[in-house]
C-alpha cells in the first residue's frame, strides 16, 4: 500500500511541473471551536470505584484550527493545516499536515484524522457531547468512549493518505503509518509490556515497541441521493502490524473492520454501524475480540435538534482467557438550539453500563448517568 500510496501522489503531481503557474501568496486562516459543559453526575455503589466523585463537573472542548491554500492557474492546490486542543494549562498538536489537490484526487502527508474517522456514518447525536469517543467521558472517568470508527493505531498518527474525487457518489481513501517514526511507540494489540513490567496491563491498539510496526486503511464511501431519500454508507478494513512482536505474548498485529449507514428524510435521520476487531496471537493461545454497534435516529429542523442514539461494545478473552470480558454501553438523548450562526445550546441526558466479567468467577458492574447542557462557539 504504501508504493501506492507514494505512486499516486507523484501522479496528482506529475504533469504540472513543466507548466508552472504563479499564484497568489498562501492566506492564514484561522478557525475552530470552543465547547464548556456542565451537568450533574452520578452512578451505583460502584460508580468510580467507590472513591468519590466531582458531582457537577465543568469540563472544556476546545480547538484552534490554522489552514492555508494556494491554488495555481491550472487548478493544482496545495494546502496546510495546523490543530491545536487546547485547555486552561496548555495547548498540544492534534493535527498538523500538508496537501496537494488536483482532479485526481487528494495526497496528504502528516499528522491527521483517520480516514475512517473522517468518512464513517452511523448514529448521530445533535448535541455536543457526541456518540462516537464521546465526551460523555469528560463527565464520567470511567466510561471508555466507545466508537463504530477504526481510530486504534491509526487516529492522528504520522502518515501518508490519498483520497479519491468523488465519482458517482463513491469516494475511496487508502492510508499508510509507518508507527515507527510516528512519535508513538508502535503498533501493538494487548498484554504486558515486556519493556516495563510494572506497566498497566494494556488494551487493543495501545503501543509498545515500535520497530518494523505499520497500519494500513482503506475505505470505501458512498454518499447521494434517491429521490428525497439521502443515502450515505461506507466500508472501512485497518490492519496493525506488530513488525518485531517483542512482547511477552508475540503479538504480531491485529485487523479491524467496520461498516455504517445512514438514510434521511426530511428532516429525519437513522443511522446505524458495527465494528469488528480481532488480533493476532501464537498457537495455544485465545485471541482477544472485540465488537462494537451503533443506532439512532435524529430529527432536525431549522435551529432545532432532538437525537436518540445507542452504542454497545464488547471484549472477550481479555487476557487471552476464556471468560474474562467487558461490556460497556451507552444511551444517548439529546436537544440542540442554534442561537445564531456559529453559537449553539445543547441538553443532553446520558446513562452508561459497564460490566466486567473474570473466569474465575468476580463480577463487577457500574452504572452512571450525566445530565449535562453547554455552549458552544463555532468561528
Amino acid at each position: 500500500m504504501k508504493k501506492f500510496l507514494l505512486g499516486t501522489s507523484a501522479l496528482l503531481v506529475a504533469g504540472f511541473i513543466a507548466g508552472t503557474a504563479n499564484a497568489a501568496p498562501v492566506k492564514l486562516n484561522v478557525g475552530g471551536y470552543a465547547n464548556w459543559y456542565t451537568g450533574f453526575v452520578d452512578g451505583n455503589k460502584n460508580f468510580d470505584n467507590g472513591n468519590g466523585y466531582n458531582h457537577m463537573p465543568v469540563v472544556s472542548d476546545i480547538e484552534l484550527a490554522f489552514s492555508g491554500e494556494t491554488a495555481l492557474a491550472n487548478g493544482l492546490k496545495f494546502g496546510a493545516v495546523v490543530e491545536l486542543d487546547t485547555d486552561s494549562d496548555k495547548a498540544e498538536e492534534d493535527q498538523s499536515f500538508v496537501y496537494v489537490e488536483s482532479a485526481f484526487g487528494k495526497a496528504v502527508i502528516g499528522k491527521m484524522d483517520s480516514i475512517s474517522v473522517q468518512m464513517h456514518t452511523g448514529a448521530k447525536d445533535v448535541g455536543m457531547l457526541g456518540l462516537q469517543d464521546s465526551d460523555v467521558g469528560l463527565f464520567i472517568n470511567s466510561y471508555d468512549g466507545l466508537s463504530t470508527d477504526i481510530r486504534n493505531g491509526l487516529h492522528k498518527q504520522k502518515g501518508i493518505s490519498y483520497i479519491s474525487p468523488k465519482a458517482y457518489g463513491f469516494t475511496f481513501a487508502a492510508t499508510y503509518t509507518d508507527l515507527v517514526g510516528s512519535g508513538g511507540k508502535g503498533a501493538y494489540v494487548s498484554g504486558i509490556d515486556a519493556t516495563n513490567p510494572s506497566a498497566p496491563t494494556l488494551e487493543m491498539g495501545d503501543y509498545v515497541d515500535n520497530r518494523g510496526d505499520a497500519a494500513y486503511a482503506a475505505v470505501v464511501a458512498y454518499d447521494g441521493k434517491f429521490g428525497a431519500f439521502g443515502v450515505a454508507a461506507d466500508a472501512g478494513y485497518a490492519r496493525i502490524d506488530n513488525g518485531t512482536a517483542r512482547d511477552t505474548e508475540d503479538k504480531a498485529g491485529s485487523d479491524a473492520m467496520n461498516i455504517g449507514a445512514a438514510v434521511s428524510y426530511e428532516g429525519f435521520t437513522f443511522g446505524a454501524a458495527f465494528k469488528y476487531e480481532k488480533e493476532d496471537t501464537k498457537a495455544g493461545l485465545l485471541a482477544e475480540k472485540g465488537k462494537t454497534f451503533d443506532v439512532g435516529v435524529a430529527y432536525e429542523q431549522g435551529p432545532y435538534g432532538v437525537s436518540l442514539s445507542y452504542i454497545y461494545g464488547k471484549d472477550k478473552n481479555e487476557g487471552n482467557t476464556r471468560g474474562n470480558e467487558t461490556t460497556t454501553d451507552l444511551l444517548l438523548l439529546s436537544g440542540s438550539y442554534e442561537i445564531t450562526a456559529g453559537v449553539d445550546t445543547f441538553a443532553s441526558f446520558g446513562y452508561t453500563t459497564s460490566e466486567a466479567k473474570k473466569v474465575s468467577g468476580v463480577k463487577t458492574e457500574e452504572k452512571a448517568y450525566v445530565v449535562a447542557t453547554g455552549l458552544g462557539l463555532t468561528f
